[in-house]
């Protein structure tokens, strides 16, 4: 992934550790992370997705399993997602409480995630 693709705050993997997204550099595209681990810091010019999956990810964000008339699906604060685990595949729909539709993307990655929930007014760091 690159530069363009990214927000700050953004989860990521670099050299195989999770990192979020410090800082982009219109000049020269890197992409200044930031380990939670252990505070240090480095810069990339190329980083990884991270994938999402229920135990891994949705169910630390604090998303729950409820039955709709679609199947089984994910709610949290008013986001559900229809999530299909054999491919990671997932559909996320934003509702107001009044049932109005927000609007629906579909993600595959961490920070997909993270771009839809902050287009749906949701703002909310995501902590793995």
């Amino acid at each position: 992934m690159k530069a363009k693709d990214l927000m700050l705050g953004d989860l990521v993997f670099s050299n195989n550790k999770q990192m979020r997204v410090y800082s982009i550099s219109k000049k020269d595209d890197s992409i200044t992370l930031l380990s939670e681990e252990n505070g240090m810091m480095l810069v990339a010019w190329d980083v990884e997705p991270i994938p999402l999956s229920w135990s891994d990810v949705l169910e630390k964000i604090g998303f729950k399993s409820v039955w709709m008339v679609s199947g089984l699906a994910l709610e949290f604060d008013g986001i559900y997602i229809n999530y299909n685990e054999h491919n990671n595949n997932c559909l996320l729909i934003c509702n107001r409480s009044n049932g109005e539709r927000l609007c629906v993307y579909e993600v595959e990655y961490v920070h997909q995630l993270q771009h839809a929930l902050s287009l749906c007014g949701i703002e909310r760091e995501i902590k793995l």
